[in-house]
């Protein structure tokens, strides 16, 4: 008999059977006796369905009231119990889902509202897209996040870009997309994105262009510089005071190595710039033209020519840069190192170019080359004050950290000439403490000019190693001086260091082969042993004593 209660055959069948009796008992041939029973009948129908309704009509309302009421009060407790209770009868509504994790986040659950954000954002939903960035990705960089992160925020920025409420806001998140795209090394998504992004401003497409070009696609990253100039133009003739479109237009120029229309546009657009902000777009300007010439010398030098002509007129070039934009860190460095190069150069249209920057007292290059010319000239005091000097005018310049490490280099072979050679009674007491300081600083110093230089030229190597090789560790010195043999005015110097490294290594064939090639440099150069670094080649015997410097 118990099994009927479980069987749902039987209970509809008393359902049945309730309904025909509740029914065959209303008097239905009496009309005034019939009336109350149906209108009964009515209400408990009306009742039931009340009851156990479970979506909409007057008790969601009422639900709805209550947690307008609580949310007007800040009482964030109510409105949750009131949310959970709807959520009882509806789970899967998205709405009720978002007002929860509102409240969670209000009373400070913020795990609990993020994990219930992520799940209404694998079911598309826009305003968790937009509460997930708003909540964990505002003022983050993508370095600063995990993989998981990463992932997320791709899935956030492809739901807000596809569901953009208006242009702007879809610029913005394409804006950002492009940069994820291009920190996750994925180009080829970027790129379209980039060009969407022109359609609107014509200046970003040169960023397509650039990420192109990065892939190997040269062609494709031409015809996008040249859209995206062609677009900037149209706007420069329409605002031609906009320093902002002028310096894009420079840009592409640049890239397209038109670098002779590049700074024409920058030169003119110095000359026509006007408005509130003058100053600040004119300095900006300089600055744009300074890198400009700079990127324009770096071509120059990446021919196959190599005259003394063209390096007159890279020093030419220079000096009107460090006139333009003096501050600018690539035009120092730059002008530093043709400097340099130009050391040997004694013609006197070179001459005269660098004493013009010598006397320039206003100019911050002339701390450097009067400490460099004080170098050349072996006076190592006046050296190291205009030096020191440049170093803190031109905030640790590579170049100026490398030729200070050769005058501190200098100093340590100097001291040791004048205490090693003496009897021991004789020698200074802390010499060799005071001798291994300097080497100390000029390696820290070479290394942080290596550091801070994308592209080290070999004398910066050449000054490595051979601070490597005094202080006797010839090892680490080789490969560094291998660098300086490439270039035939440091090559004699580099050549006879390695020829005692390889000696003191064990290996005398290749010692043998760089005394052989130290040999034919010094036959042609008229027995004369340059003394390496950034220094011109001199007559005076070098520091350097093979025997002096081997390791025991």
């Amino acid at each position: 008999m118990k099994s009927n209660y479980y069987n749902p055959l039987v209970w509809m069948a008393w359902c049945r059977d309730c309904a025909v009796a509740w029914f065959s008992t209303i008097p239905w041939g009496d009309a005034p006796k019939a009336i109350p029973a149906l209108l009964l009948t009515l209400i408990l129908f009306i009742i039931g369905f009340v009851a156990f309704s479970q979506g909409t009509g007057w008790r969601q309302r009422l639900l709805d009231r209550q947690y307008a009421v609580a949310m007007e009060l800040d009482d964030f407790p109510t409105a949750e119990i009131v949310v959970r209770r709807q959520l009882e009868t509806q789970p899967t509504d998205v709405r009720l889902q978002l007002k929860f994790a509102l409240l969670r986040d209000h009373q400070g659950f913020s795990k609990e509202a993020d994990a219930v954000m992520v799940q209404l954002l694998d079911r598309h939903q826009r305003p968790a897209a937009q509460w997930l960035l708003d909540k964990r990705f505002v003022n983050r960089k993508f370095t600063d996040m995990t993989e998981e992160e990463l992932q997320l925020i791709e899935k956030v920025l492809l739901l807000l870009e596809s569901e953009a409420q208006d242009d702007g806001e879809q610029f913005r998140i394409r804006r950002v997309l492009a940069d994820y795209y291009r920190f996750r090394k994925r180009p080829r998504d970027a790129i379209p994105i980039l060009l969407s992004l022109a359609r609107s401003e014509p200046a970003v497409g040169l960023e397509a262009a650039y990420v192109a070009r990065g892939i190997g696609e040269i062609e494709d990253a031409k015809r996008y510089a040249k859209e995206a100039l062609g677009g900037t133009r149209i706007q420069f003739e329409q605002d031609p005071g906009n320093a902002s479109l002028a310096y894009h237009i420079a840009l592409n120029r640049v890239f397209l190595e038109q670098f002779s229309d590049a700074i024409t546009v920058l030169h003119t657009a110095m000359a026509n710039v006007s408005g509130p902000n003058a100053d600040k777009n004119h300095a900006r300007l300089a600055q744009a033209l300074g890198t400009t010439i700079v990127s324009y010398i770096q071509y120059i030098e990446a021919s196959p020519q190599d005259t003394r002509k063209e390096r007159i007129r890279i020093l030419r070039m220079l000096e009107g840069a460090a006139e333009i934009a003096p501050n600018n860190s690539r035009v120092l460095t730059m002008l530093s190192q043709q400097i340099l190069k130009s050391l040997d150069d004694n013609s006197q249209e070179a001459i005269d170019i660098r004493e013009s920057l010598l006397n320039d007292q206003a100019s911050k290059l002339a701390h450097f080359i009067r400490g460099t010319a004080a170098l050349l000239n072996d006076d190592l005091d006046e050296a190291s004050l205009h030096l020191h000097l440049a170093k803190d005018e031109m905030r640790d310049s590579p170049a100026v950290l490398n030729n200070l490490a050769v005058v501190l280099t200098r100093q340590a072979v100097e001291l040791r000439k004048d205490n090693g050679s003496l009897p021991e009674a004789e020698q200074s007491p802390e010499w060799q403490a005071e001798y291994d300081l300097l080497l100390k600083r000029a390696l820290k110093l070479v290394n942080q000019a290596i550091k801070d230089v994308d592209r080290p030229t070999p004398h910066f190597f050449e000054t490595q190693g051979h601070t490597l090789f005094l202080m006797g560790r010839q090892r680490e010195a080789i490969i560094s001086l291998e660098h300086a043999c490439k270039v035939p005015a440091l090559a004699l110097r580099a050549h006879r260091m390695l020829a005692v490294c390889y000696r003191n290594l064990g290996d005398p064939a290749l010692a043998a082969d760089h005394d052989r090639a130290a040999n034919l440099l010094e036959d042609k150069a008229g027995n004369v042993l340059p003394k390496g670094g950034v220094l011109k080649p001199t007559a005076q015997q070098s520091d350097l004593d093979p025997a002096a410097e081997s390791v025991e």
